[in-house]
């Protein structure tokens, strides 16, 4: 009778740490390939693009033999986002206290509502100071405009004309980007005097937001929740 009881202990401690064992050895790999597939959807999401600030050094960064139209057609399209998209000023000084004296223009009369623009005067909007150019795995041919503040804690960066920020780009510096931030803006807001560092900040304020709750769900989710 000892016998056949010892028998049977011996079994039961055979299976429980076995049992035990393997328990944390699977949350730990389901964890890490939670973990790993955000990390991959993050990635694919992203685009890469090449800042110019004009068509020169496009093509000098791009010396295959067709890089001079394309880069020549990428750089018009930036162009016309610009006229449709950039920030407006309703005087020059306005303007020329973000983006400094030779950094603005005077808008396009805007067609669709010439008569209101004329009677209440020009608009100014700031020089397109580069151009991001890439060719996206969606198709999509990357032209977006970009803007250089020169005043400020924005002076120096680049940004769109909504106030995203690219930060310190180089001529031919490469970059990932999201898909989205390509894409061209609304039409170009009439701001006054220090409005575009304002929405500069903004932008920057819900980049934050949008970050820290985005690595809050990570976590959640790494662990089960």
């Amino acid at each position: 009778m000892r016998k056949r009881t010892s028998q049977v202990n011996l079994e039961n401690f055979r299976k429980k740490p076995k049992s035990f064992r393997l328990k944390p050895l699977a949350a730990i790999v389901a964890s890490a390939f939670i973990i790993t597939a955000c990390g991959s959807d993050k990635d694919a999401q992203l685009e890469e693009v090449t800042m110019y600030r004009n068509v020169e050094e496009c093509v000098r960064y791009n010396p295959s033999a067709d890089a001079k139209q394309l880069c020549e057609t990428t750089f018009a399209q930036a162009q016309q986002e610009a006229i449709d998209t950039a920030p407006r000023f309703a005087t020059r000084e306005d303007c020329v206290a973000e983006f400094g004296e030779s950094g603005c223009q005077v808008a396009p009369v805007d067609q669709s509502n010439a008569t209101a623009q004329q009677s209440s005067g020009s608009f100014w909007m700031p020089l397109m100071a580069g151009f991001l150019f890439g060719k996206m795995m969606s198709g999509f041919n990357a032209h977006k405009p970009l803007y250089s503040p020169q005043s400020g804690p924005n002076q120096g960066k680049f940004y769109g004309a909504d106030g995203k920020n690219f930060g310190n780009m180089k001529p031919g510096a490469t970059t990932k980007v999201n898909l989205s931030d390509l894409k061209p803006g609304a039409k170009g807001q009439t701001m006054r005097r220090g409005g575009f560092g304002q929405m500069v900040s903004k932008q920057a304020a819900a980049a934050n937001s949008k970050s820290a709750s985005n690595s809050q769900n990570t976590q959640r989710r790494s662990m089960g929740g």
